[in-house]
């Protein structure tokens, strides 16, 4: 049964390299997820500050990250799919080594194969919370070692990699630190009447050192250039009072039923990746505590790497619950995968006739068939191609249709006639009040820096009028001779971005701008 599982795993693993690299590693870039990892790294590597010259709701190890490999390589967007290539393949070995731990081997197929194929559906966008993900998982892994080791090189490599975590997502941070807590303070209590607490501080604390260190380096010069009140507002305050309630999605019903092509008709959660991410996500706590309680039966300890993957299942939660949808349900997935293969793979080797082999099976099934739905279509799937005369930063890489492809070109073509690389620009929306989202990826393509510190557009945070004040004394400021606005990031959801937001913005570019053309999409402004 276990050579079966090996099997299956290592097919799912390499299906899922394979669709990043055959189908979406060409993939045309994302206007506003990759668009601002791509301005936000352009602006890092000019020297600008983050926060203080542009928002942004990241922590600052990812843009830290791209411009680093630019400096290495060159400025390309291919750099951030080969991150995001690295990322994946990283999250799937490192699941593959904890769960072959937690059963006694030295690596599970299963797992690796799991994480890999659900999570190629995410494309190659190095998307901070996979890279914060990655160390999270690096830390569960490298903890148990340091625990067990004498020396203190362990402990170092377990706090460089929490470290990570802060830097490149905060809320991951907290809630895995917050998740740690109690079993570590259980621990604590635990071994202090045998001597050991004094001498597990003194190991800890290099540990300790090193996270500070890493958190250090990255948080400290933002802090400094932009304000410990500027910082605090864009990744915490503001998020916490405007953005979150205008992302937060209705639950979806994960019990309804679908007819897939084949006509054969299955819960949702079954056979589909959206509805049966949030299953397994929901699910990672119990699977971990199921995984705790059959390891201690069988081999009477418990596992702590099991424990720990069991709190970062807990860590996880808070990202899903507040934006349901498919890519937050995709993001949380993996502790869940990793547990559920310990599971799958402990049945298989133990127990009593076919009972707990045809559990295993099941459960394999289960965690796999929601997303072998989808991929069969993608892997026979090709990005469109690229169209001649597209600028060299594009590297290639095509644009999501001709048409928008054809409106593109006319936007920056415009945009070099009034303007050079450098300049300020302004991308918005043609309607202010309900910004969903902002085409970042323009700043990058026609290489001007933003005229404004409000170049990424989240829901219930551009609509303040606070925020459209502050946008207009930028632009009054840099004074940028073009801007172009567009039809594709205006609306709402059924949050509250359904509320209008202020339409001061809108009038001020009325009264300083005059549309001098359109292509597809785009209106094309000149300041008068």
């Amino acid at each position: 049964m276990r050579g079966v599982l090996d099997a299956s795993g290592a097919a799912l693993l390499a299906t899922g390299v394979w669709v990043l690299v055959r189908v979406f590693f060409h993939a045309p870039i994302e206007a506003f997820d990759e668009g601002v990892l791509l301005t936000g790294s352009m602006l890092v590597l000019q020297g600008k500050s983050i926060y203080r010259d542009f928002y942004t709701n990241y922590p600052p190890g990812i843009f830290l990250t791209i411009s680093a490999l630019w400096r290495l390589f060159g400025v390309t967007p291919l750099a951030l799919r080969f991150l995001g290539l690295g990322i994946h393949v990283g999250l799937s070995l490192v699941a593959g080594r904890l769960a072959g731990r937690a059963g006694g081997r030295r690596f599970s197929w299963l797992a690796a194969g799991l994480v890999a194929a659900w999570l190629c559906l995410l494309m190659n966008v190095p998307y901070a919370w996979l890279a914060g993900l990655l160390a999270a998982l690096v830390f569960v892994e490298r903890l148990p070692s340091a625990i067990c080791s004498r020396g203190r090189g362990a402990w170092v490599a377990a706090g460089l990699a929490l470290g990570a975590v802060g830097s490149y997502r905060h809320d991951l941070f907290v809630y895995l630190v917050l998740g740690l807590a109690l079993p570590g303070g259980a621990w604590i209590v635990a071994t202090r009447g045998r001597g050991l607490t004094k001498d597990l501080f003194r190991k800890v604390a290099p540990g300790l050192a090193a996270v500070a260190g890493v958190l250090g380096l990255v948080w400290i010069p933002p802090l400094i250039r932009a304000g410990v009140a500027t910082v605090s507002a864009d990744v915490f305050f503001d998020q916490i009072r405007y953005v979150m309630p205008s992302r937060i999605l209705p639950f979806p019903d994960l019990f309804r039923f679908y007819s897939t092509p084949t006509g054969a008709i299955f819960p949702a959660f079954s056979c589909q990746p959206f509805e049966g991410g949030l299953v397994l996500t929901l699910a990672g706590p119990a699977l971990g505590l199921a995984a705790l309680l059959l390891v201690h039966r069988l081999e009477k300890r418990w596992d702590v790497g099991l424990l720990l993957l069991t709190s970062l299942s807990l860590a996880v939660l808070p990202q899903v619950l507040g934006r349901t949808d498919l890519h937050h349900a995709l993001f949380t997935v993996p502790p869940a995968l990793i547990l559920g293969a310990v599971l799958a793979e402990r049945a298989a080797l133990r127990g009593p006739g076919a009972l707990l082999p045809a559990t295993s099976a099941g459960l394999v099934v289960l965690l796999a068939l929601p997303v072998a739905f989808h991929l069969l279509p993608v892997m026979g799937a090709r990005p469109p191609a690229a169209l001649p005369g597209q600028p060299a930063r594009y590297a290639g890489l095509p644009e999501s249709s001709e048409t928008i492809a054809a409106a593109r070109r006319v936007v920056l073509e415009f945009l070099d006639r009034y303007g050079r690389s450098g300049d300020p620009l302004f991308v918005g929306s043609v309607d202010h009040r309900f910004p969903l989202g902002s085409e970042m990826d323009l700043y990058f393509l026609a290489d001007r820096t933003g005229a404004t510190r409000y170049m990424q557009f989240d829901p219930g945070l551009v609509g303040r009028r606070e925020v459209q004040e502050q946008m207009i004394r930028d632009l009054d400021r840099t004074r940028p001779a073009a801007a172009v606005l567009s039809w594709q990031w205006s609306g709402s959801e059924e949050n509250e971005s359904s509320k209008p937001g202020a339409i001061v913005l809108d009038e001020y570019l009325r009264l300083h701008y005059r549309a001098v053309g359109t292509a597809g999409p785009y209106l094309l402004l000149l300041r008068r």
